[in-house]
């Protein structure tokens, strides 16, 4: 909530929106930042790449607006 609601010296808002992608596999942190407010776009096929086992996965896209948190 802090970062979105950042503004500069005139008072304008720097951020609007904040994404990012969780790897399918932690549930944790995908349900921490949808308790913490963030919304997610679903599933996106070949987001990420895992340098273990040096494949891409699935990750699940979160975003946080302004106005939702």
């Amino acid at each position: 909530e802090k970062f979105l609601n950042q503004k500069d010296s005139e008072g304008n808002y720097l951020l609007d929106l904040l994404t990012g992608y969780v790897p399918e596999w932690n549930k944790k942190a995908i349900n921490f930042s949808l308790k913490c407010g963030g919304k997610t776009h679903g599933l996106i096929p070949n987001a990420i790449f895992n340098q273990v086992t040096q494949k891409s996965e699935p990750a699940m896209f979160i975003y946080y607006t302004r106005g939702d948190t």
